[in-house]
């Protein structure tokens, strides 16, 4: 993920408490695919843990044009 396509991409990964026995519901995306997501309940807790692993960024030269 790059904000603006400036600075360091990330990788992030999220890890749901008790997503082994979470109840999941299958949803339509807006491009027609299906997907599986977790159904949590108003008032119910979200807890989890959240990696974010920073790509090393690429330098870009650039050549002024006269």
């Amino acid at each position: 993920m790059s904000f603006f396509g400036f600075g360091q991409s990330a990788e992030i990964e999220v890890y749901l408490d008790g997503q082994e026995t979470r109840k999941t519901a299958e949803v339509k995306t807006e491009d027609g695919k299906k997907e599986r997501l977790y159904l949590y309940y108003d008032g119910e807790t979200v807890s989890g843990k959240v990696n974010i692993s920073l790509k090393k960024a690429r330098q870009q030269t650039r050549t002024p044009r006269y």
